[in-house]
């Protein structure tokens, strides 16, 4: 691994059309419908659940998929659970909505020198469907469903940049329309709690956040 593949991470210029594919809302961006409610993903088998951007390094591609992925995707079999990083109530490990890169210092403790570790970026899980009982569709207030993981979305801050893994949902029972995790209509009808929660304000082409 070079070091310009390292020293590129942070670097947030990327062409307008990866731009477009990765962030925008639009069909190609948005999981098909699946007749179960389930995306055939298995955290186990190595491969990512969305396509490596050219912008993102391959160190950064498998980190989503070793690290991020096994959280977002935790399921029994076919079904989709919520992961002990959203339970767990142990005072050296609280709940939390945020994968943090690890210290540093343990990495050299243990003689582990793996440069990418120093890269990793924060991550927001923003999986509403494990933070209130049911999600209603903005359109007609219907129960919506999952369906199925987005790319992540960069969003840049003054000194650093993190990722926000979202989910896109369907109404199936009722207008038939897509809604992604971080529409404004559907963060709208959340709890006041939850939504305040959600650190950024995204938009077609630049992410950024909130604080």
């Amino acid at each position: 691994m070079s070091f310009k593949e390292l020293a590129t991470h942070p670097n947030n210029d990327a062409s307008d059309s990866d731009s477009d594919t990765l962030e925008s809302q639009n069909d190609n961006e948005t999981p098909k419908v699946r007749d179960n409610n389930e995306i055939n993903i298995d955290s186990n088998s190595g491969k990512v659940w969305f396509p490596r951007p050219k912008y993102m390094s391959r160190w950064l591609y498998s980190f989503f998929g070793q690290v991020v992925q096994p959280i977002t995707h935790f399921k029994d079999k076919k079904v989709y659970l919520k992961h002990t990083i959203f339970t767990q109530n142990k005072a050296h490990t609280p709940p939390s909505l945020w994968i943090h890169p690890p210290e540093p210092l343990h990495s050299l403790l243990n003689y582990s020198f793996d440069p990418t570790v120093l890269y990793r970026p924060r991550v927001f899980l923003w999986l509403v469907h494990h933070l209130v009982d049911r999600l209603l569709c903005p359109g007609c207030g219907k129960p919506l469903e999952k369906n199925g993981a987005l790319p992540p979305r960069r969003v840049v801050d003054s000194n650093a940049l993190f990722y926000i893994v979202i989910w896109a949902y369907y109404c199936r029972k009722g207008c038939r329309k897509h809604f992604h995790g971080w529409n404004e209509q559907l963060i709208a009808l959340l709890p006041t709690a939850v939504c305040l929660a959600f650190p950024a304000v995204c938009s077609g082409r630049v992410d950024y956040p909130t604080t």
